[in-house]
């Protein structure tokens, strides 16, 4: 199954809530979409983990969105979004102090974002 179609089924089993199946393949397409080699793949990698981070948010899918937020992570741990991601998690949990930690760490980074650009 293309990644594309699968994110597709993997979305519409998650909006009928069918959790588990859909995490499964959702967590299996993440692994293959984050697996294919060279920098466009790379980038691209993160905008569709960034994408799937936003609908697990939107449908409240709290353990999708926490997965998906750790492997931004670990894809780039330089990236804000999966900061903010883990904030928005520790914050549906009830964890004051680890939302703010979190979402700092993303303000840190995001505070970065364009340096290379305003520097030439």
């Amino acid at each position: 199954m293309l990644p594309d179609a699968g994110l597709l089924h993997a979305e519409i089993m998650l909006y009928e809530k069918n959790w588990d199946k859909g995490n499964a393949l959702v967590e299996k397409l993440q692994e293959e979409i984050t697996a294919v080699p060279g920098p466009d793949a790379w980038s691209e990698a993160l905008f569709r983990l960034e994408s799937i981070a936003k609908m697990a948010r939107r449908i409240g899918d709290w353990e999708l969105l926490e997965h998906t937020a750790q492997k931004m992570i670990q894809h780039d741990p330089s990236y804000a979004g999966g900061y903010f991601a883990l904030g928005w998690v520790a914050e549906h949990q009830g964890d004051a102090s680890e939302a703010r930690q979190k979402f700092a760490a993303g303000e840190k980074l995001w505070s970065k974002a364009d340096a290379n650009v305003r520097s030439n």
